[in-house]
């Protein structure tokens, strides 16, 4: 009996002692992996710029450059900050800008249409306005040369943020200002090739977003959630080495007996086996659907860590609400999960967006009008849109009128009246029951 008991023994501490180490060596993976996820610290690229204070209005030049370097990567390469940019950039331009011209004279209106063809068919102007808009969103703000050419509309061409940039004193951020005003920009110093050019500032149109007036240069819309969308990025890749841990499974040969009676059946096996073999001595992974045939006093274990994370999933959930958050848009925006609400729920928690497309798009025309203008001026200047024309009432001569109205297309949203009208019409005609109109 006693005999018994000591091999019993012997068997569950060989047992222990293999499982152990399979635990080890399970747990040693997420260790290992620990140094990589740390605390979400950001990746060494991240680094720099949010420690010279990214909270302040006024960033320098390095720390503005390496903000947009981030931004730009982050638009490029994650799929949420590029669909941050992208769905506001698709939202407020829909089909494209409308352009109504005032002008009332029938003669000066075709001129004025006809220039204005010519501008955008030369400029690709449903195009141009989505780079535009891009570029703002992405880099924190554009930079947008006139250069003038003869019996045709103006040449526009972007400028690289980096490249505003100079050592003159005079012109911090590559921007000259009035002395007494710091918002009243006199000349762009711009890089060409190693030399700096002076650029006035009529011939530029500088659009800035997420600043004041009195700051000069603007800062990426994807500033404030660059830190959570590479939190997420952490998160996730944490989340692909829990599940490969919690699937590991090491299977445990128990073999009864003492532990001489494994020595000599793992002596037994490597007789059979040749030099080449005996150097990678190593147990191969069973493919799926293998049958094992057992001896008797042989005895299979299955081990697994048991590694519990159910609260990990609302972890992702609220980075991506912060994400969201800072976007000013609803969460359905950044996720495209439409599965957690149902019809109702959506179309409100959408109002926020449609609110947020609509004041940007605002912005964008009080800024693109700037550019409207340069071009209708230029088509005067060089005789294609005459600078008078007959009144329809007086029939005196007067200066045509350059005024115009510019709009984005309607965002679709729910209207309560409308779908009452039409839920009641068909349930008036017993289309539809009252159950499903409630």
């Amino acid at each position: 009996m006693l005999r018994e008991d000591l091999r019993q023994m012997f068997v569950e501490e060989n047992h222990h002692r293999h499982a152990m180490r399979v635990q080890e060596k399970m747990f040693s993976l997420v260790e290992d992996m620990q140094g990589q996820i740390g605390n979400l610290r950001l990746d060494p690229e991240m680094q720099g710029w949010t420690a010279a204070g990214a909270t302040d209005k006024d960033l320098s030049t390095t720390d503005l450059s390496t903000l947009r370097s981030q931004s730009l990567r982050y638009y490029y390469k994650n799929p949420h900050g590029r669909v941050v940019i992208r769905n506001i950039v698709k939202f407020i331009i829909g089909g494209g800008s409308i352009i109504d011209f005032r002008e009332k004279n029938e003669e000066g209106l075709q001129a004025i249409t006809a220039w204005w063809g010519k501008a955008t068919k030369k400029l690709k102007w449903f195009s141009w306005q989505r780079e535009f808009i891009t570029r703002a969103f992405r880099d924190g703000e554009n930079f947008v040369r006139k250069i003038l050419t003869d019996g045709e509309p103006p040449t526009l061409r972007f400028i690289d943020p980096d490249k505003v940039i100079s050592n003159d004193p005079q012109a911090t951020d590559g921007i000259e200002t009035d002395p007494n005003d710091v918002e009243t920009v006199v000349i762009y110093h711009v890089q060409v090739g190693t030399e700096t050019i002076r650029i006035p500032a009529e011939e530029i149109k500088h659009t800035k977003i997420d600043v004041d007036a009195n700051v000069k240069r603007g800062h990426p819309i994807l500033e404030s959630i660059l830190k959570d969308i590479e939190e997420y990025r952490k998160w996730r890749t944490a989340r692909m080495v829990l599940n490969i841990v919690r699937t590991s499974v090491a299977l445990v040969k128990e073999v009864q007996g003492s532990p001489n009676d494994l020595a000599t059946l793992r002596l037994r096996q490597k007789a059979t086996r040749t030099s080449t073999q005996l150097e990678n001595d190593k147990t191969k992974m069973l493919r799926p659907g293998t049958i094992i045939s057992g001896t008797p006093g042989t005895k299979y274990s299955m081990l697994s860590p048991n590694l519990d994370a159910k609260d990990a999933a609302e972890d992702g959930e609220t980075i991506l609400r912060s994400v969201a958050a800072g976007a000013g848009m609803s969460d359905v925006f950044i996720t495209a999960n439409y599965g957690s609400t149902n019809f109702a729920s959506s179309v409100v928690s959408q109002n926020t967006g449609i609110r947020e497309f609509e004041d940007w798009g605002h912005f964008f025309i009080e800024h693109m009008t700037d550019i409207i203008e340069w071009i209708l001026m230029d088509g005067v200047e060089q005789g294609e849109i005459p600078r008078q024309v007959k009144d329809e009432e007086s029939g005196e001569l007067r200066p045509i009128n350059l005024d115009f109205d510019m709009t984005f297309p309607p965002i679709i949203r729910r209207d309560l009246v409308q779908e009452h009208g039409a839920y009641l019409a068909m349930y008036e005609h017993e289309q539809l029951s009252g159950t499903s109109w409630t």
